[in-house]
C-alpha cells in the first residue's frame, strides 16, 4: 500500500506536485481556482471538512503519484468526492482506486455513509473527441467496479470558481449498505441546492450507455 499524505498547508512540500497533477488532469470549465485550494490551507482548522490528500511513491516519498480532496457533510452523513487524479503516465497501477476507497474509508470514519461524486457524461465530451467520450465512459465503468452506482432521474449541473459555465456532469454515489432512492436525492437536494434538479423517478444502478 501506498502512503497517503494528508497537506496541511501551502508550505508542505507536496503542495506543488499536487497542484502540477491537479492543473493536468481537469479541464478549465471543472476546475475550481487554486485560490480556493489556498484558501482551504490557510484557514485550516484540525476539524476541517474539506481535505486534500496526496498519494506518495512507495519508493520516493517526495514524488506524488495520486491526488485526491473531498468534503464531509456531517449533519447529512455525506461526503463529496470533488476531485481524484493519477499522474500522467502512472494509471493503471492501482493508485487510484487505493486513494478511492482510502477516501471511502476516511469519510466513513467521519461518520458519513453516503459518498458521492461527479463524473463526465460521455454524449456531452463527446462535441470535444470521440476519445474523450470513450475515456469518460471507461471512468464511469471504473468507479462502477469500485462499487459506485449511477444516480438517474436528475440533472445536476457542475459549478465552479473559475468561470461562469455550468457544465452538465452524471452523480454517482457510493453507499456502506442499500440506501432508498428517495433519501439519497433529499440528501443530495440538501446538500447541492438547484444543481440537483429530479426530472423524473429516481433511481440508482448501473449505467449502460
Amino acid at each position: 500500500m501506498c502512503s497517503i499524505h494528508e497537506i496541511m498547508n501551502t508550505a508542505d512540500v507536496l503542495w506543488a506536485p499536487w497542484q502540477e497533477i491537479y492543473l493536468a488532469s481537469f479541464p478549465p470549465n471543472e476546475r475550481m481556482t487554486l485560490s480556493y485550494f489556498e484558501q482551504i490551507l490557510v484557514r485550516r482548522e484540525v476539524d476541517d471538512p474539506l481535505h486534500i490528500l496526496a498519494m506518495m511513491d512507495p519508493e520516493d516519498q517526495n514524488h506524488v503519484v495520486c491526488i485526491a480532496h473531498y468534503e464531509v457533510d456531517i449533519a447529512r452523513k455525506l461526503s463529496i468526492l470533488r476531485y481524484l487524479a493519477t499522474g500522467a503516465g502512472l494509471r493503471g497501477n492501482g493508485f487510484g482506486a487505493e486513494m478511492y476507497l482510502a477516501v471511502r474509508d476516511r469519510s466513513r470514519t467521519d461518520g458519513a455513509d453516503l459518498m458521492v461524486f461527479e463524473v463526465e457524461i460521455p454524449a456531452v465530451t463527446a462535441g470535444t473527441s470521440p476519445e474523450t467520450a470513450e475515456l469518460a465512459r471507461r471512468r464511469i465503468q471504473w468507479y462502477g467496479r469500485l462499487g459506485a452506482v449511477m444516480v438517474h432521474g436528475i440533472r445536476y449541473t457542475l459549478d465552479v470558481d473559475s468561470t461562469d459555465e455550468r457544465t452538465p456532469m452524471y452523480l454517482m454515489v457510493h453507499t456502506d449498505s442499500e440506501m432508498d432512492p428517495e433519501e439519497i436525492y433529499g440528501r443530495l437536494s440538501a446538500f447541492f441546492g438547484s444543481s440537483v434538479q429530479r426530472i423524473g423517478p429516481v433511481s440508482v444502478g448501473g449505467y449502460a450507455g
